[in-house]
Parts: structure tokens; sequence; C-alpha cells
């Protein structure tokens, strides 16, 4: 029999770290060929995401000496009121416009670009609906048509109107499509510390090993139960999309099945070892990623929790004792990377992982064998696992509905994380190890150091990076200002939830004493209701507030002012009687601290900015200007930008946006009276401190 030699073993992380050191970078789209119109072919690789406007889906280019793509080149791409019927497999001739991968550039918000790159994409765009466009006829591959069959099947088990919600759910649990969850069904196992199920991991995986080893063993020997329960599960994962955490679960699988079946004796942290190695080795560039981050941490912790120890103890008590384990060792992780964790997680683990180990997965994978053989029974069981299913989301749903249950919280520094780490390894060592009294002290800074408090007639402004709009947040010591909320892109997707929140949560911010919207218009507004269901606002100013319908707005109107912190506000437009509308009518807010002051002007033009001229002359001088309407060519008029004159100018602008912002003239202007200019396109979120 084969024999893994320990040489090759301990040669494996040596390997992995030059990996590591030497990982290529994802093949970008070439800097020509951005933003400009292109007709291709293009391969769909993956089960199209439908949305209510347009659908996205991933697809690659060939090789093209033609175009300069020197490599085949996997791309994200949208097709807006697409009434095609898009496939995995299919081969469409197209015409598109791409960029290279972007994303938000935010302190605390997710990083989209970086997810994208390690899914290998590299490039985004969208399809421009043309006569040219057309399917061309193509075979598809062994891997496209698993993915039509996972299609097929999340059709049939979402073919009942009964219970959609819990249907998507299985959909998710067994084929490892969640594009059919809606948001409340996805934030009840998110914020119930449960996210973890309806996810294709490593739990999935060992379940399905251990269902059909448990089967197989009392039909052939164990050494081939262990061989063909293998196999299964391969072809599990494959029906499952083969996500990265499926991967990772696989290789270790196959890694201790290997060594057991070539009776090699040999320890677990040398199985966990091989697993990070070959990870590292063959996918370099996703180790540092949130999903394999976490993955390893569980397991060593789990391992190292239940190592080593004297004496035995009862299955139940083993079972506790690894969500508490796993609760207290990943609190640390959970809050660097989420900011927040679910403080009644164990409950909610306790109860849900036995029940969709034991009942759930086993009805749905034996639903899922009959589809192909006799649907009747298949259907009957899918639909039990909806009642089940469903039982298990209104007790999630129910646990976590104290406000409390769910804690919103961002580590000072990433020291405070390591030291609780250390002192979670320290809690949890063996029997008669010292110090686990000080291990909780250890642990404790993580949730009571905060950064220093800013002092008194200082201010950290914040531009955030929200694509094509506007979002400020103005903190002075004990109070905080927004200033319009960015755009909303999509029913289920907007600058609010997905950039002002986090935001917001990183900097422990956990309520807004005044929101001011400019105007009316979708970028400045559209982030609006998601910030307001999300965390309390004292008080709302904006030129448009027939807009809130639920919240008490008042108008920003010209000599309103207040004081805050040794901090000055006052609002300088609109002028009432003046009739400004629209663009025109953007709130005007200027702050003063310490004779520096800052401008900020939402969309307003040559009009308003004349009379803001007239109206204060001189008093406009600005350290810091948002500059009017992105740099558009109808604001920053010279005279304007020459009484302003800012040391700084703001620009918020989306990258590549369609309206061609900042203007090349307006640019020249601000150039020309030295302002130090930062444009969130380029820089993404820029912080200043003004004292």
């Amino acid at each position: 029999m084969l024999v893994l030699h320990n040489n090759v073993m301990y040669l494996l992380p040596i390997l992995a770290l030059l990996s590591l050191l030497l990982c290529p970078s994802v093949h970008q789209l070439p800097k020509q060929l951005e933003n400009h119109p292109l007709f291709v072919n293009v391969h769909i690789v993956n089960v199209p995401i439908k949305h209510i406007d347009h659908m996205t889906f991933n697809a690659i280019l060939k090789k093209n000496m033609h175009l300069g793509l020197t490599k085949s080149l996997l791309v994200k791409l949208s097709w807006y009121y697409c009434h095609q019927n898009i496939r995995p497999g299919d081969l469409w001739h197209l015409k598109i416009k791409l960029k290279k991968v972007h994303g938000f550039h935010d302190p605390g918000v997710f990083n989209y670009e970086k997810y994208l790159v390690e899914q290998g994409i590299g490039a985004s765009g969208y399809v421009v609906n043309s006569f040219y466009n057309r399917r061309v006829k193509s075979k598809p591959s062994i891997l496209d048509e698993v993915n039509l069959l996972r299609l097929k099947l999340a059709k049939e088990i979402l073919g009942h109107s009964a219970k959609p919600e819990s249907r998507a759910v299985l959909v998710a649990l067994a084929l490892g499509l969640r594009q059919y969850l809606n948001q409340q069904s996805w934030n009840v196992f998110r914020n119930s510390g449960t996210a973890h199920l309806i996810a294709i991991s490593g739990l999935h995986v060992g379940l399905v090993f251990a269902f059909m080893l448990f089967l197989m063993r009392f039909i052939v020997g164990y050494y081939w139960a262990m061989i063909l329960s293998w196999l299964f599960v391969i072809a599990y994962a494959f029906l499952a999309g083969f996500s990265l955490p499926s991967q990772r679960a696989i290789l270790m699988l196959s890694i201790t099945i290997f060594l057991i079946l070539n009776k090699r004796s040999i320890s677990i942290w040398q199985v966990l070892l091989m697993t990070f190695s070959v990870v590292a080795t063959l996918h370099a560039i996703t180790i540092f990623a949130a999903s394999s981050v976490l993955s390893f941490s569980a397991v060593t912790l789990l391992i190292y929790g239940f190592s080593n120890r004297v004496g035995k103890s009862n299955k139940i008590w083993q079972y506790l004792k690894a969500q508490i384990l796993i609760f207290i060792g990943m609190t640390p992780v959970f809050l660097y990377y989420f900011k927040q964790i679910s403080l009644l997680s164990p409950l909610a683990n306790i109860v849900a992982i036995p029940l969709t180990s034991l009942i759930i997965m086993p009805i749905l994978l034996l639903s899922l064998f009959l589809l192909f053989f006799y649907k009747p029974i298949a259907l009957y069981l899918i639909n039990i696992n909806t009642h089940v299913l469903n039982y298990l989301t209104l007790f999630l749903t129910k646990l976590n509905s104290p406000k409390w249950a769910l804690y919103h919280h961002t580590p000072a520094n990433i020291y405070l994380v390591f030291l609780a780490i250390i002192a979670v390894l320290i809690l949890f060592a063996p029997r008669g190890w010292p110090g686990r009294g000080i291990a909780i002290f250890c642990f404790m800074p993580i949730f009571f150091y905060h950064r220093p408090f800013l002092k008194n007639g200082v201010i950290r402004l914040t531009m955030l990076d929200v694509g094509q709009g506007l979002a400020f947040v103005i903190k002075t010591r004990n109070h905080t200002l927004i200033y319009d909320t960015g755009p909303k892109f999509s029913a289920n997707f907007d600058a609010g939830e997905a950039v002002l929140v986090p935001y917001l949560r990183f900097r422990n911010i956990k309520k807004i004493d005044k929101l001011i919207i400019s105007h009316g218009d979708n970028d400045h507004i559209g982030g609006a209701n998601s910030l307001l269901a999300k965390l309390p606002v004292k008080n709302i100013l904006t030129s448009v507030p027939n807009r809130f319908h639920k919240q008490q707005a008042q108008f920003c109107h010209a000599g309103e002012d207040w004081s805050w912190d040794g901090v000055e506000f006052k609002i300088l437009s609109p002028i009432f009687g003046l009739g400004l509308t629209h663009n025109n009518a953007s709130c005007v807010l200027q702050i003063t601290s310490h004779n520096k002051k800052i401008l900020l002007t939402g969309d307003i033009e040559a009009k308003t900015e004349k009379i803001l001229l007239n109206h204060y002359g001189k008093k406009l001088k600005s350290f810091i200007l948002q500059v009017p309407h992105h740099g558009s060519a109808t604001s920053s008029s010279w005279h304007f930008v020459k009484t302003v004159s800012p040391n700084v100018a703001l620009f918020s602008t989306g990258y590549l946006n369609r309206f061609h912002f900042p203007n090349k003239k307006v640019l020249k202007r601000y150039a020309r009276i030295h302002s130090k200019i930062y444009n969130t396109a380029q820089t993404g979120a820029v912080t200043l401190l003004v004292n």
C-alpha cells in the first residue's frame, strides 16, 4: 500500500508558503478595453441569478489576441430587461461593456472587489441591448450539464407555492443556490448565528459522508464503503456547486480516508496542517478570505478543545461543550470580520444542528435521489421538510427577536483580537494549565477598550465611497451627523445598508443626532430608508420633507444653526422666496471649527452658486469643499471656485460613471487654485480630522 513519507508531509508547509509568496494575480481586463463596446462570444459557466429588472451570470471570454486578451477571462455580467432564457453552458454572441473589478472601499465595509478576485473574476460589466445579441450553438461540458441539472432540481423543489421561503432554504441546503433566498430568510439565519447551515461546507460534506457510510457498510465491506461514500460526497459537492468551503472539506476528508485505508498512523493536527498546506498551494489567493479563516479557525478550535483530554465525558456534554467552545472561541474572529455576534447562537445551534443533521439533510438527500425515480414520494418528502424547516425558522426568529440578542461591536484594534485569541487558548487548555483567571481578563478588553474620543472642537469628516452618489459622516466628540445616504441600486441593495450602516457600526456609532438629505435625487436619498430602519435618528433636515412618510422631517432653510461640542453648524441654502428647485434646492451646510470651515453643497449648480456668492461673499472661504454636483460642468463656476478657494476639494464619483464625472474643465479650475483633490473613485473613502 502507498505510504506518505514524513519528509513529504513536512515539506508541504514550505511549498504552501512559497505559493503564498509567489501567488499569481487573477488575470485582469486590459486597460484599453475598459468601458468600450465589445462584440464577443461568451460561455455561461454558472446558474444565472434573476433579479427584478436584470439577471447576473458568470461567463468566460476566450483568449483573443486581436482584443489584447492573452488568456481566457472570467467576467461577471448583468443583463438588464433580459427576456431570453439564459442557461448554464450556453454560448452567446453579445455586445458588452466591461471594466476591471471594482467595489466600495470603505472602513468596515464588505470588500466586494476582493471577493470577486477570490472567485477568479477579472472584470465586471453589462450586456448592451443590441440586435446582434444571439445564442450560438454549443456543446455543453460535463460541468455545464451538472449546472443544468442543479437548475432543474431547484425548479422541482420550488415548483409548489406552499411555504416558498422554506423551499428556497431547501434549495440552498441541497444545491448551494442561495439566490432564491429572500433577505428576511437570510437575516434569520445570519442574525441567529446559524448561517453556516445554509452554506455548503464541512458540516454538509461530513453529514453526507456519514450518512452514506452508515448505509454502505451494510451492503459492502468497510474498505469499499469508505471509497464509495467518498465518491458519492464528491458527486454531491459538484451538484451543490463545488464551492471553496466544500472543496476544503473534501480535501481534508480525502486525506483522512487515504491515511485510514493505508493504515497510516497520523495525528489530526497533521491532517489539518496537510489540508491547510494543500489549500494554500492550490488556492493561495483565497487562504486569507473570511470563509477560509473561519473554517480553519473553527476546526482548529474544536481539535484543540477536545484533544489530549484526560477522562471520558458523555456525548451530550461533548456536544454542549463544542457549542460553548465555538461561541467563545470564535467571538474575536466574528467581531473582527462581521462586527457582530448573536448572543443566543449557542442555543440556536444546539437545536438547529441536530435538526438539520438528523432530519432535514437525510430527508433532503433521499428526496433528491427519488426525484429521478419516483417524483410523487420525493415531493411528499420535500413537503415534510418544508414543514420542519418552517418550525425551525419560527424558532430562530423568536429566539432572535429581543434587541439585545444581536450584539454589534468593533474591536478597537487588531492587537485586542490577538489578545482575545491567546486568552481563548489559555481558557480551553487541558486541565492543570495555569493562568485561566488571567485569561478572562485578557479576553475582556476586546469589548471594553474603545478608540480615544475626539476632543471638543475636533471634527472627523468622512466622505464615504458609495459609487456614483454622496454620503458624509461628520463626527464631533458626542454627536454624529449624516449628510446624504448614497444611492439605491436595486430593490435589495442600497448604500445605506451596504456602506453607511456597516461603517457606523465599525465606528461603534449607535445613534444619529441629525440626518441631512440635501435633495431628492436617488444618489443622495437612496440609502435613507435602510439607515432609518437600522439606527435611531433624532432629527431629519431636508429640502424634500414630503419624501419621509414614517418620520417627522423638517425643511432645511438658510439661517438655521446649532452648536455641538465646540463646533458650529449653519444652513446657508435654500433661501426662502427664491423659487429654488431640484438640484439647486440642495441643503448647503457650513461647518466651522477654530476658524476652519467645511462647505457641503449637495448638487447645487451655477444658479445657486451665484446666490450664495451674493449673500455670503468671502464668508464662503473654506478649508474643505465638497465639490458641487460631483464635479459636473453645470457647477463649480470659476467665480465660486475662486471665492471658496478650498485647500481640499472632495469629489464623490463612481468608477467610470456614465456621466463622465468629474468634468475635466472643473478639475482644472481646482488645480489652478492648488486645491488638494480627492476622488472616491480613485481613493475610496476619505477621512479628514479638522481641529
